[in-house]
């Protein structure tokens, strides 16, 4: 095997590798942006009400608890601060991510 094929393996091994470590979407997630305010934070339920401006699309605004899977945003997240996010949806579940959040 030359030293240019060996190297373009590893390049090859690498890159799949990679792909493979990424997350793992269902085939029918469905992603929204949101933009609201946090009412209320319950850790225990790993939930947050948020007062959110209509997500185009998928549903009007309304306040509404939301799971939170990063365990780092649940910790950040108070009642008062405005956030930015994306609903993730799928078949058997719905959760926020939260890309910015700007206390309240």
């Amino acid at each position: 095997m030359t030293k240019q094929r060996a190297i373009t393996g590893f390049i090859f091994i690498l890159l799949i590798s990679a792909m493979a470590c990424g997350p793992r979407r269902s085939a029918n997630e469905k992603r929204f942006p949101l933009k609201g305010k946090v009412v209320a934070v319950n850790k225990v339920e790993r939930t947050a009400t948020i007062a959110h401006q209509d997500i185009p699309g998928y549903m009007p605004g309304m306040t509404m608890p939301f799971k939170i899977k990063n365990d780092a945003d649940l910790e950040m997240l108070k009642p008062g601060d405005e956030i930015t996010a994306t609903l993730v949806v799928d078949d058997l579940a719905s959760w926020l991510e939260i890309t910015a959040i700007v206390e309240g």
